[in-house]
Protein backbone atom coordinates (compact mmCIF):
# COMPACT_ATOMS: atom_id res chain seq x y z
CA UNK A 1 0.00 0.00 0.00
CA UNK A 2 1.40 3.61 -1.37
CA UNK A 3 0.58 6.54 1.18
CA UNK A 4 1.14 10.00 -0.63
CA UNK A 5 3.53 12.45 2.02
CA UNK A 6 1.42 15.09 4.18
CA UNK A 7 2.59 18.04 1.93
CA UNK A 8 1.55 16.93 -1.35
CA UNK A 9 -0.99 18.86 -2.63
CA UNK A 10 -2.65 21.29 -4.65
CA UNK A 11 -2.85 24.43 -4.26
CA UNK A 12 -5.75 26.56 -5.66
CA UNK A 13 -4.86 29.96 -4.54
CA UNK A 14 -2.04 30.28 -6.42
CA UNK A 15 -1.46 33.88 -7.41
CA UNK A 16 -2.39 34.57 -11.25
CA UNK A 17 0.43 36.76 -11.19
CA UNK A 18 2.70 33.94 -10.99
CA UNK A 19 1.32 32.87 -14.88
CA UNK A 20 1.68 36.56 -16.36
CA UNK A 21 2.58 36.64 -19.82
CA UNK A 22 6.67 37.62 -20.78
CA UNK A 23 5.34 40.73 -22.15
CA UNK A 24 2.01 42.41 -23.65
CA UNK A 25 1.90 43.23 -26.68
CA UNK A 26 2.70 46.85 -27.72
CA UNK A 27 1.57 49.51 -25.40
CA UNK A 28 0.04 47.65 -23.28
CA UNK A 29 0.75 46.47 -19.87
CA UNK A 30 0.39 43.48 -17.49
CA UNK A 31 -2.08 45.04 -14.41
CA UNK A 32 -2.82 42.16 -11.79
CA UNK A 33 -6.21 43.86 -10.89
CA UNK A 34 -7.62 44.47 -14.41
CA UNK A 35 -10.31 46.81 -14.95
CA UNK A 36 -13.43 45.47 -16.63
CA UNK A 37 -14.01 48.00 -19.34
CA UNK A 38 -11.33 50.27 -21.09
CA UNK A 39 -11.23 53.74 -22.18
CA UNK A 40 -12.10 54.16 -26.72
CA UNK A 41 -12.81 56.93 -28.73
CA UNK A 42 -16.17 56.53 -28.23
CA UNK A 43 -16.32 55.99 -24.48
CA UNK A 44 -13.31 57.79 -23.14
CA UNK A 45 -13.75 57.96 -19.34
CA UNK A 46 -16.28 54.70 -19.11
CA UNK A 47 -18.35 54.00 -16.53
CA UNK A 48 -16.59 50.47 -14.67
CA UNK A 49 -17.96 48.83 -11.40
CA UNK A 50 -15.18 49.38 -9.11
CA UNK A 51 -13.99 45.78 -9.60
CA UNK A 52 -10.55 43.77 -9.70
CA UNK A 53 -10.87 41.04 -12.44
CA UNK A 54 -8.20 38.53 -13.07
CA UNK A 55 -4.87 39.66 -14.08
CA UNK A 56 -4.33 40.35 -17.86
CA UNK A 57 -2.58 43.18 -20.13
CA UNK A 58 -4.51 46.80 -20.84
CA UNK A 59 -3.70 49.73 -22.38
CA UNK A 60 -1.02 51.21 -20.92
CA UNK A 61 -2.25 55.37 -19.56
CA UNK A 62 -2.82 57.46 -22.08
CA UNK A 63 -3.45 54.83 -24.62
CA UNK A 64 -6.99 53.28 -25.70
CA UNK A 65 -8.20 50.28 -27.59
CA UNK A 66 -9.18 50.28 -31.01
CA UNK A 67 -9.37 47.27 -33.22
CA UNK A 68 -8.22 45.11 -30.49
CA UNK A 69 -4.85 47.34 -30.57
CA UNK A 70 -3.65 50.21 -27.93
CA UNK A 71 -3.26 53.01 -29.73
CA UNK A 72 -2.49 56.94 -28.33
CA UNK A 73 -6.07 59.17 -26.85
CA UNK A 74 -6.57 61.77 -28.54
CA UNK A 75 -9.19 63.68 -26.38
CA UNK A 76 -12.66 64.57 -27.84
CA UNK A 77 -12.14 62.55 -30.70
CA UNK A 78 -15.95 62.06 -30.03
CA UNK A 79 -15.97 58.87 -32.39
CA UNK A 80 -14.00 60.44 -35.72
CA UNK A 81 -11.77 58.04 -36.96
CA UNK A 82 -8.06 58.13 -36.30
CA UNK A 83 -5.40 57.14 -38.38
CA UNK A 84 -2.89 54.63 -36.65
CA UNK A 85 -2.26 50.98 -36.27
CA UNK A 86 -5.48 49.26 -36.73
CA UNK A 87 -7.64 51.87 -38.18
Amino acid sequence: MLHLAESTHFDSSWPVRNCKPFSCPVNEEWRDCAVPCERSCASPAPLCPDICQSGKCQCKDDYFRRNGMCVPYVPGCNGVPIQGPGG
